[in-house]
């Protein structure tokens, strides 16, 4: 294989193909994180109850304004 200037790639540098979640095991995981993450449950119960502010023993550096809840998931910015 060439890279884009001619040069070859050394073999060390290619990377063997990880295997992807499916969305199914995805939110499997995603689920089970909220039960066993404590930081994580308590965002997720922070925005459920409405608060205007993340606890600070957190030391998060982002908005709740920017989390949501839909169909039970926390999603930052619209994505999980």
């Amino acid at each position: 294989m060439i890279q884009l200037d001619g040069s070859p790639i050394a073999t060390s540098t290619l990377v063997a193909p990880v295997a992807l979640e499916t969305p199914f095991e995805l939110l499997t995981n995603w689920d089970q994180a909220i039960e066993h993450d404590e930081e994580l449950r308590t965002v997720y119960e922070a925005v459920q109850k409405e608060h205007r502010k993340l606890p600070p023993r957190l030391l998060l550096k982002l908005s709740i304004a920017e989390c949501s809840i839909v169909d039970g998931r926390l999603l930052f910015r619209n994505r999980l």
